[in-house]
């Protein structure tokens, strides 16, 4: 519900609540939950990696994608969403933003290589990679640990995780 919140604010549009917390949770509930998104959303938004987006060339909130990984001469589809790309003259700002309540940024290092590997693929443009905590407000750039990351090797171990289960 935080990431509906945050999207509602950046397109200027009325929140839409899905009907699933509608109809799982009481009115009471429902307050509680909004309000604690309501909370995370302010944090992002008034956060300087927030107001980036008011110098931006557009942005684009849950933005999915797919990318080509090529390894021993295969092609692999990878596919995802990005929470929020902010585009800037001469660089993009890929946001992937979370809910935990530990913050433990090395965890999703494989997750956003993938992500930036796309960016590249699509923009054209050198990629700014951050992890924001919705909780917190804290964020981290993590562009130098991602571009350090082997996609080669993330398909490898993919493969023979794949192998290991079948």
């Amino acid at each position: 519900l935080a990431h509906i919140t945050i999207e509602s604010e950046l397109q200027k549009i009325p929140l839409k609540i899905p009907a699933v917390f509608l109809s799982n949770l009481t009115n009471k509930q429902l307050d509680e939950v909004l309000f604690s998104a309501k909370k995370m959303a302010d944090n992002f938004l008034h956060s300087d990696l927030g107001q980036e987006r008011k110098n931006a060339l557009q942005h684009f909130s849950e933005f999915t994608f797919k990318s080509c990984l090529i390894y021993n001469k295969e092609n692999f589809l990878i596919d995802g969403q990005i929470d929020l790309i902010i585009e800037k003259e001469r660089d993009i700002l890929l946001i992937d933003f979370k809910t935990d309540l530990q913050e433990n940024p090395q965890m999703y290092y494989n997750q956003l290589a993938l992500y930036c590997k796309a960016c590249k693929d699509i923009f054209q443009k050198e990629i700014h990679c951050y992890l924001f905590y919705l909780r917190s407000g804290h964020s981290y750039e993590i562009t130098e640990a991602v571009q350090k990351i082997s996609l080669e090797k993330l398909i490898q171990d993919a493969l023979l995780q794949k192998n290991i289960h079948d």
